[in-house]
């Protein structure tokens, strides 16, 4: 008996590996799910960028970009175009508590 159990041993563990790698541990595997991304407009940089001021931060580099920014804008929404490009450029010559009204105020109005 010893001698058919050692032949059939193998065999039985071998197979029972097979059953339970091929069934898996169970469960659903992982689900795909479509994810929505907004796609990001030059608007939306602007806004960002206010909302930064508004909160206290300093003007920095990006207002060096500022013209660009407003033909980006003008291509897609003509009317915040013209807005920003009569607001904007006067956000250069303010800092601090001024700065931050004036950003603000320039959000409500986009």
């Amino acid at each position: 008996m010893p001698h058919s159990l050692t032949r059939i041993l193998p065999v039985v563990c071998l197979s029972t590996f097979c059953v339970v790698v091929s069934l898996g541990c169970g469960g659903r595997g992982p689900t795909q799910r479509p994810i929505e991304v907004k796609q990001s407009t030059k608007l939306d940089e602007v806004k960002a960028i206010l909302g930064q001021y508004a909160t206290g931060s300093p003007l920095t580099s990006e207002a060096e970009g500022f013209d660009l920014l407003i033909e980006e804008v003008r291509k897609t929404d003509p009317a915040k175009g013209n807005i920003l490009a009569k607001e904007l450029p006067a956000l250069k010559k303010l800092s601090g508590t001024a700065l931050q009204s004036k950003a603000k105020e320039l959000l409500k109005k986009l």
